[in-house]
């Protein structure tokens, strides 16, 4: 009668250690399961942050050609001008 309860008690330990065995595997499979998915979305977040540093660097490139053409048409304007009010000073002496 002794050796079948400790039969039962080693049985019962046994499955109890499997049981804790098991649980242990399923949180690691879902903690490996979520670590996938977190990679998998990082990649195109990855994708969206690459883009948008280049749509960000062609900000900057449009905003210096913008600020180059101001300069030019404003010297051009400034040019027009001086000639405008020198042509009629110089009819004079001639």
């Amino acid at each position: 009668m002794v050796s079948k309860i400790d039969e039962d008690l080693q049985t019962e330990k046994l499955k109890t250690q499997t049981a804790i065995r098991c649980a242990k595997a399923a949180i690691l499979l879902s903690s490996l399961k979520n670590a996938t998915k977190a990679l998998t979305t990082d990649v195109p977040q990855l994708q969206n942050e690459s883009k948008i540093e280049k749509l960000m660097i062609d900000l900057v490139k449009e905003k210096q050609k913008l600020k180059k053409l101001r300069h030019s048409i404003g010297i051009l304007i400034l040019f027009y001008f001086l000639v405008l009010f020198i042509y009629p000073i110089f009819l004079k002496f001639l």
